[in-house]
């Protein structure tokens, strides 16, 4: 059984940005692979002066969030979790998200005059909303893609050259192929290893309290880091990824998902990811721990649009 969510992402130019709208499906458990759903997904460059094109693009969203929730209630046993919305923007780039507010505005009171009342209940009812940003920092809370820049890429690397990181990774690469070959020590051995650096994270973040932190452990898509084991290392073997999973969720006291990825993992579309996080909280009842600043946001931007209902 699937649990659905959606992302709708502004990426690029402040004049002309990118805006995504991801939607997508995963199956419980925390390896399993986020599905997309390409049919009922859309990447589009729009004018941010052209009105009627960013209430277009608007009015899209709100339809197909409609069929996802209709989608969702499909699922038997699960028609009843809400569905995670993600709505997030490149925090290096100055939008104006005034003209984007009042686009999405014009949007729901033509999509009520068109859909009713039961479907725009169901929109508050049966969704749970997120906010989120991601810049050019590596680490938590950062959309991956965005993080691919040369200098990061050095910084990296001159990290992993200093104390102790060229002997961890030393020891790594010796374990290296007996790992992705099954060697069951070796995955025994990478595994601990993992959990340890997990705990550390954790605790980290922990201390930061920041409660909805997510990436635990990510570094960009790039081949000159892929030579470094330290860098890579999770991504050799499930046993490996689920044991940094568990030391961080140990170290955080927090049983939320995290994505754990390698120098060697692709990315993916803005915000794929962290849906995929989203979605494992509503499969286990984990409930929002956005900031109370992100709190109040939603809930004021709820009661905007419910105004415009006759």
């Amino acid at each position: 059984m699937f649990i659905h969510g959606a992302v709708f992402a502004i990426t690029g130019k402040a004049e002309r940005p990118k805006v995504f709208c991801t939607y997508a499906k995963k199956i419980n458990g925390h390896d399993k692979e986020l599905e997309i759903n390409q049919k009922l997904s859309v990447c589009k460059e729009v004018n941010i002066d052209d009105k009627q094109s960013l209430k277009n693009i608007c009015r899209s969203i709100l339809d197909t969030v409609a069929e996802v929730i209709k989608l969702q209630a499909q699922e038997q046993g699960l028609e009843t979790k809400p569905i995670p919305i993600i709505f997030g923007k490149d925090s290096r780039v100055k939008y104006d998200l005034k003209k984007i507010t009042k686009a999405f505005k014009d949007a729901f009171v033509e999509f009520y005059a068109a859909h009713g009342k039961k479907d725009v209940e169901n929109l508050f009812k049966k969704t749970k909303i997120y906010l989120g940003n991601f810049g050019t920092t590596i680490f938590e809370g950062t959309n991956r893609s965005s993080a691919t820049k040369t200098d990061l890429a050095e910084g990296i690397i001159q990290q992993q050259n200093e104390e102790p990181y060229p002997e961890i990774n030393q020891v790594l690469a010796l374990l290296k192929t007996k790992a992705i070959n099954g060697h069951k020590k070796s995955i025994r051995l990478l595994s601990n290893f993992a959990y340890d650096a997990g705990r550390a994270n954790g605790i980290t973040i922990l201390n930061e309290d920041n409660p909805d932190q997510r990436f635990a452990y990510i570094y960009c898509f790039d081949k000159k880091l892929q030579d470094y084991p330290f860098l890579d290392f999770v991504s050799w073997h499930p046993k490996i990824k689920e044991a940094f999973r568990k030391g961080h969720a140990k170290g955080r006291q927090s049983p939320i998902q995290v994505v754990v990825k390698g120098a060697s993992e692709s990315p993916v579309l803005p915000f794929a990811d962290i849906l995929s996080c989203y979605i494992q909280d509503r499969f286990q009842n984990i409930p929002n721990l956005q900031s109370d600043k992100f709190k109040r946001i939603i809930n004021n931007a709820k009661r905007s649009l419910k105004r415009l209902i006759p």
